[in-house]
């Protein structure tokens, strides 16, 4: 991605944003709006980018709260719902009224918390790996309640990484001091590696610590994989971590409490792509949501990993462009 057509703006709530931008080739294209999840930044969009650019569409591309250029807070009441509200800013700065948002991993969570409290600027929701997360006061990701409802239904508890780093202060340094074999657990060239090495309770930090060595992904260029590792190790991983650390000690849940419930039902256009080789964020335990409260919803299908917008970035930009094509905005 040009570095040229990067920009940074201060949000109303103080903290700088370091984000992509391109403007659409004419008045009456619409904006994709692209939001990463962890251990991301805006890089790991750069095929969807490229795509969705060359055939005319504005580009917004934020590196997230806590990564790349952007602030890096590590007080994890940072991470709650006012994100959504930072990402509006970023729109307001750019004199932007509304764009489709497209979402991945922890993406998924803050387009979903763009759309219940600022409808008004969203003209569609992508949700890609995850699915629309409606609020939730009642329990959270790492809950002993939630581990055990996912590990009846699948047979293995796949959050329970979110209780390492989520819950102990020095999950950030045990990860930053084995970065390859963390990379090569995160973006995994067996997928199946989440079932062994990451979902199960200690299993992610018994795999750091231990110095497991695990095959770097075959899908991922070295290119790609040089970048993504190399932002990490600059920037550290205090601050994305802080997510999880948000989830865990409740501010999710207790931010979430204060939503009226008739914003929990999206009426615009949704898109789910679920990828059937995420041995973690499982399509079975996502779909039931969106399809409850996504009332115009396309469900889509992809034989890929949770990265299937860098793996299989042709078929999912093709079925992308189809569904934006066919909301005829």
């Amino acid at each position: 991605m040009d570095l040229s057509s990067y920009r940074a703006t201060t949000v109303s709530r103080g903290f700088k944003y370091n984000y992509y931008f391109a403007q659409p080739s004419s008045p009456i294209q619409l904006f994709f709006y692209f939001v990463h999840g962890f251990p991301s930044t805006s890089y790991d969009w750069h095929k969807q980018v490229k795509f969705f650019q060359e055939r005319g569409y504005g580009i917004v591309v934020p590196d997230c709260l806590g990564y790349g250029g952007t602030d890096k807070p590590t007080d994890p009441a940072a991470y709650g719902n006012d994100i959504a509200k930072d990402l509006v800013d970023i729109l307001d700065a750019e004199k932007i009224k509304e764009a489709v948002f497209i979402g991945h991993d922890w993406g998924c969570r803050i387009v979903s918390r763009v759309v219940t409290l600022f409808p008004e600027r969203v003209q569609a929701a992508g949700f890609l790996a995850v699915g629309y997360m409606p609020p939730n006061p009642d329990t959270d990701t790492a809950s002993k309640e939630v581990l055990e409802q996912s590990e009846a239904l699948i047979g293995y508890a796949p959050f329970g990484y979110f209780l390492f780093l989520g819950g102990e202060e020095d999950s950030s340094k045990i990860c930053m001091d084995s970065l390859d074999t963390f990379w090569n657990i995160l973006y995994p060239d067996d997928p199946k590696t989440w079932i062994t090495d990451m979902g199960p309770v200690d299993a992610m930090k018994t795999s750091l610590l231990s110095g497991k060595t695990l095959p770097s992904a075959s899908w991922n260029s070295a290119e790609d994989r040089t970048h993504q590792i190399e932002v990490t190790r600059s920037s550290g991983l205090e601050a994305p971590t802080c997510y999880y650390k948000a989830s865990v000690k409740g501010i999710h849940k207790t931010e979430d409490a204060t939503i009226p419930l008739e914003k929990y039902t999206i009426s615009q256009p949704v898109f789910f792509g679920a990828m059937l080789e995420d041995y973690i964020c499982i399509p079975a335990l996502f779909k039931p949501d969106t399809e409850k409260y996504c009332k115009n919803l396309t469900y889509k299908e992809f034989k890929a990993n949770h990265w299937g917008m860098l793996q299989k970035s042709d078929e999912v930009n093709r079925e992308l462009l189809e569904w934006v094509e066919g909301l005829g905005m």
